[in-house]
This record gives C-alpha cells, sequence and structure tokens, in this order.
C-alpha cells in the first residue's frame, strides 16, 4: 500500500528487508527501497533543488524519528528513458541505542516525467546490511522505467 506523507512527497511505495530485528523493544531497523511521487508545487523547481529537498525529507522522516545528518553528497545528471533526470547520493548518519548499524548509504534517482511530474526512485542501505541487500536494492534501482 502506497504511505502518504508530508513534506515534499505526495505519496510513496515501499519495500523494506529486515537488517536488524527488534533492535529495540518492537522495532526492526531495515534496508528500502522506494517510488515516490514528488509533490506537485516542486515539480517546477529545477532537479537539483528538488532533490536536495528530497534528501532533507528523508533524513528528517525515514530514521525512526532519530536525529540523522547527512554528509558526502553529490549529485551528478542521470537520464532516464530519455528523460532529464539526476543522482544523488549521500551518507545519513543516526544514532540509536542498541543499534550497530551508524548510517545509510542513500541514492536518489530524480526524473521528470512528460507530464511535468517528478517521480523518485530511493535507495537508503544500512552500512552493516548484508552485502546481497545493496545488490538487490541496486538491482531495483537499474530496473526503473518510465512507459
Amino acid at each position: 500500500d502506497p504511505v502518504q506523507l508530508g513534506g515534499v512527497l505526495n505519496v510513496i511505495f515501499l519495500a523494506n528487508a529486515e537488517v536488524h530485528p527488534n533492535y529495540e523493544e518492537g522495532r526492526d531497523w531495515q534496508a528500502t527501497v522506494a517510488l515516490a511521487e514528488i509533490r506537485s508545487d516542486l515539480a517546477g523547481a529545477d532537479l537539483e533543488r528538488a532533490g536536495i529537498r528530497v534528501l532533507n525529507e528523508l533524513g528528517h522522516e525515514f530514521y525512526g524519528g532519530h536525529p540523522s545528518k547527512i554528509t558526502r553528497l553529490r549529485s551528478a545528471d542521470r537520464a532516464i528513458d530519455g528523460r532529464a533526470g539526476m543522482e544523488f547520493r549521500a551518507d545519513v548518519y543516526y544514532s540509536a541505542e542498541g543499534l550497530p548499524s551508524r548510517y545509510d548509504r542513500v541514492v536518489v534517482w530524480l526524473v521528470r516525467g512528460d507530464d511535468g511530474r517528478l517521480v523518485a526512485a530511493i535507495s537508503s542501505i544500512p552500512d552493516d546490511a548484508p552485502a546481497q541487500l545493496t545488490e538487490l536494492a541496486a538491482s531495483a534501482m537499474n530496473s526503473l522505467t518510465l512507459a
């Protein structure tokens, strides 16, 4: 089911894989890949500005309410199916009692559809996730196509 979020994301579809089950009573820590539609008021924004806003939103909303810090942000042009797009990469650091993970490696691909809407493909993988999860996330990201 799609998740409705405030902020810059209208709706997001998530696929998660456990990395640390029950790290805190009743809470799991997961690797995530997602597909999201960006709020329409950002659709007119340039891709770089929109991508940075998406990364900041993820940093505030995705890490179990734990304070986070975005580091090593870098971006590059990345067309998808002939449409204008950008790739953003960053490390998002956090700290939670009982959680061995220290940061997630985050990748956001932002692309503008023919109708002007912005779509984001997102991967957020903890630094200590098994290599297989990193490979599966990369495979999922690489499967992105726009019809």
